[in-house]
């Protein structure tokens, strides 16, 4: 995102300072003493982008348009808000002059600036039970959705998915899911969080936790194309992780016997050893307490003992870690778990 001077004149409220203050406090504020081609002279050594934003402060708009990168940084651009009053993108480091303001280029059509991000949605789901029903009810919720089913591997379908989208960002849902209605696909992701993971709770009908697992993922495009695969595909993307505190969706993951056992398998064996980049290790004992004393389902508490014990047992062996996103060693170590009983 790029800096930003606010401009403001004597007859435009104190209130409408205060409120683009409060949203961008690190912007600097120029009053109306100067001319724009003088706020440029006088500000443009403290700015650290390449372009910069001179805003009115008595637009309203929610700020959407900062997203904006033009094609050229050499040039004057503008945008008219609703007053029709002025937003200029202007370039740093170049030189100025009065006309280059005149004759500043429009940037885009005034009606971008209330248009909403919308991100792919892509349903992730691997032939389970109950998948074709949630996909049926998100398809309702969002028509635009796409759904990649079938293919072999976690990390992989992931990768589909990113390839299925059209969107910088994609939202992941799992099969498992069971969206709330009052979760919305409508968060929208600032320029500097390009390459940030965005994760949304989830409760977990079995032991009642509430956390990440199972949740809806908001995954930049460019880092799923780029990455290899990892134990945990979600955290292992990128050390920029956002964990959203609101509840996105139930995770009805115990819907069989053995789906009921492979989702606390895998989850377990995560936290057993302890593979999730810079998580809370008291926080991750905790957890794993809970799955392995508390789950009410008795195929995800063998399931969740089995995952633990193996976690601990590999937990300085990745490559004995990634085959817990193999849907084919998974559907054998279930076999073998009921051979023994």
């Amino acid at each position: 995102m790029y800096d930003i001077i606010f401009y403001h004149r004597a007859e435009w409220p104190d209130s409408a300072l205060a409120h683009a203050k409060e949203l961008h406090p690190l912007a600097k504020v120029a009053n109306d003493s100067l001319s724009y081609n003088e706020v440029v002279t006088k500000y443009s050594k403290t700015i650290r982008t390449k372009m910069f934003w001179i805003i009115p402060t008595i637009q309203t708009l929610n700020f959407q348009f900062l997203n904006i990168v033009p094609s050229f940084f050499n040039r004057v651009f503008y945008l008219q808000d609703p007053n029709g009053t002025n937003i200029y993108l202007v370039p740093n480091k170049t030189e100025l002059n009065a006309d280059s303001f005149a004759s500043a280029k429009p940037l885009v059509a005034t009606k971008y600036l209330k248009t909403p991000v919308c991100y792919d949605v892509v349903f992730i789901s691997y032939n389970e039970t109950y998948a074709d029903e949630n996909w049926k009810q998100l398809k309702k919720r969002v028509p635009h959705a796409n759904r990649v089913n079938g293919v072999k591997g976690i990390f992989e379908a992931h990768q589909q998915a990113a390839k299925s989208s059209a969107t910088n960002f994609l939202w992941i849902v799992d099969a498992d899911a069971n969206v709330l209605d009052s979760f919305k696909f409508t968060y929208e992701v600032s320029l500097d969080h390009f390459d940030t993971v965005h994760v949304w709770h989830s409760q977990n009908p079995v032991n009642g936790l509430e956390y990440g697992y199972g949740g809806i993922k908001l995954l930049p495009k460019h880092l799923l194309l780029d990455q290899q695969p990892t134990v945990d595909v979600t955290t292992g993307l990128s050390h920029n992780v956002k964990i959203i505190n609101e509840v996105s969706n139930i995770t009805e993951f115990a819907t069989t016997p053995f789906e009921a056992w492979k989702g606390a398998f895998r989850e377990c064996a995560k936290l057993a050893s302890k593979v999730i980049d810079r998580q809370s290790n008291v926080e991750t004992a905790d957890r794993l307490e809970v799955w392995c004393t508390k789950t009410t389902d008795k195929n995800a508490l063998k399931g969740a003992l089995a995952g633990r014990q193996y976690g601990q047992e590999n937990a300085s062996n990745i490559e004995a870690l990634k085959k817990i996103n193999d849907f084919t060693w998974l559907q054998e170590m279930w076999s073998l778990e009921i051979s023994q009983q």
